[in-house]
């Protein structure tokens, strides 16, 4: 829709930019505008104190095409485009019906080469409340290519985490079930390690989880679906730490001639097992805080 130039208060004199107005009015039934010949009133104030007053029809008429169509009906999204002075950076804005009720949501305003400044609103005007004085958000609406670099950024460093993670958990596994085996003997050894792996297993199941999450158009874990649910994962865990408990103090029992006479303690093979397993904490901790910093 070409820019318009609506009961504006600039002169020949004064610079004239285009600024565009996205107006949200709220989504609820008998949010839009009421008066269906009615059309809102609209001041924008620059940060020098200079304002400039617009007004913007109901019936939004493009020239270029054969379409009429209403503004400020419940949950529309209006792009206004408006000539107006050039009052330098819109610190607030000044917005009524020109009669009935309305639910505006917010407004994003933008200049010729300024990003979007969000002035959210959230109330119905014009009946107890007549017109609205409105501030900017301190959020900054962002283009869809800086969204997706930010996107393309964090993914990086996530993947980037998850490898220094398997590194970490990998070696604290490895050491730690080398110290256990030179400590205590070669079945506590392979108790702290079978934990380790079930914590790699679980670890790796938690990354999948996330990864699922992820805009992408074909997931690679799609088919782990059913064992990315915390009860699923709870249940896989319980029960290859009952299989590798079993299987341990077999070893045990069938390793050397006699060892069935000695003592095994079960308690301690158990809590190295539980040890292991929660290896895969400590590797997410110390890889958060070996991560590079992201600050300036």
């Amino acid at each position: 829709m070409p820019p318009q130039r609506l009961r504006n208060n600039a002169t020949s004199a004064q610079k004239l930019v285009q600024y565009t107005l996205r107006v949200f009015t709220g989504s609820g039934r008998g949010s839009g505008l009421s008066e269906p010949s009615s059309g809102v009133q609209v001041v924008l104030i620059g940060d020098h104190g200079q304002a400039s007053l617009q007004y913007i029809p109901r019936v939004d008429v493009d020239s270029t095409v054969a379409f009429v169509g209403s503004r400020f009906d419940s949950g529309n999204v209006d792009d206004v485009r408006l000539l107006a002075p050039d009052i330098g950076n819109i610190a607030s804005i000044w917005i009524a019906p020109e009669s009935g009720t309305w639910l505006l949501e917010e407004v994003a305003v933008s200049g010729d080469d300024a990003p979007a400044v969000r002035f959210p609103c959230g109330r119905v005007l014009g009946d107890r409340e007549p017109a609205a004085a409105l501030t900017p958000s301190t959020a900054v609406e962002s283009t869809p290519e800086e969204r997706q670099k930010r996107t393309q950024d964090g993914m990086a460093e996530y993947a980037a985490l998850k490898r220094s993670i398997l590194a970490f958990n990998t070696g604290f596994v490895v050491a730690g079930g080398a110290a256990t085996t030179a400590t205590l003997g070669l079945a506590y050894g392979e108790a702290f390690f079978t934990g380790g792996v079930i914590g790699l297993a679980y670890m790796r199941l938690l990354a999948n989880q996330v990864d699922s999450m992820a805009p992408t158009d074909a997931s690679p874990t799609s088919l782990l679906g059913p064992l990315l649910t915390a009860p699923a994962r709870f249940a896989l865990v319980a029960g290859m730490g009952y299989l590798a408990m079993q299987n341990t103090v077999a070893s045990v029992l069938t390793s050397e001639p006699g060892v069935a006479d000695t003592v095994v303690d079960n308690r301690l093979l158990l809590l190295l097992g539980v040890t292991g397993f929660f290896m895969y904490k400590l590797s997410v901790v110390c890889a958060s805080i070996a991560a590079p910093s992201t600050e300036n």
